[in-house]
């Protein structure tokens, strides 16, 4: 037994710790802090204007809970007083991850706050800058309408947003090909 227990600390030694499970890593502190087993993707956010309110969002590793159901645990810790956590299921395992992904943005508008992400609340918005689901099974001219908003809404909102941006980068001293032309 202690031949064994040396033999697996000199390995550990020589893995630099990899084979005793990454006691020193910050992902396991996370792992355990989350309470979703392994999480995969994890985003910081902050309320707008009070930079030390911060909300983490984090997914888990969708798993299979029978042979035709598929759960994707997620936890949102920061906002309001008990941390959420749930599981979406799904009839795979992405579906699953894609509902959860919902199951995020649906808290984070429920909630009424404005957040930011990387610093912005123009990124952040309302739902944590997640996008929207979309189900499945609303026909080919549903989709083609939703399309179609889409590309008439992001059009209309580069055109407005543009010469914003474009000021933004002249007042911090980045070259812009327009930055010689007035506005």
């Amino acid at each position: 037994m202690k031949e064994r227990h040396r033999e697996n600390g000199a390995r550990s030694e020589a893995l630099g710790g990899i084979s005793r499970g990454i006691k020193k890593d910050s992902s396991k502190r996370r792992v355990l802090r989350s309470g979703i087993g392994r999480v995969i993707a994890e985003r910081i956010l902050t309320v707008a204007g009070v930079n030390d309110e911060i909300i983490t969002v984090s997914l888990g590793i969708p798993h299979r809970v029978d042979s035709d159901t598929w759960e994707c645990p997620y936890s949102i810790e920061g906002l309001g007083s008990k941390r959420i956590a749930r599981c979406a299921p799904g009839g795979d395992s992405l579906q699953a991850l894609l509902v959860a992904v919902e199951g995020i943005r649906w808290c984070l508008m429920q909630s009424g706050e404005t957040f930011e992400w990387d610093g912005d609340s123009l990124l952040g918005g309302d739902t944590g800058a997640i996008p929207r689901f979309l189900r499945i099974g609303m026909g080919k001219e549903f989709y083609e309408r939703i399309e179609a908003a889409i590309k008439r809404e992001t059009d209309a909102t580069r055109k407005f947003r543009a010469p914003i941006m474009r000021r933004w980068l002249i007042e911090a001293g980045i070259p812009t090909s327009r930055s010689g032309r007035k506005d």
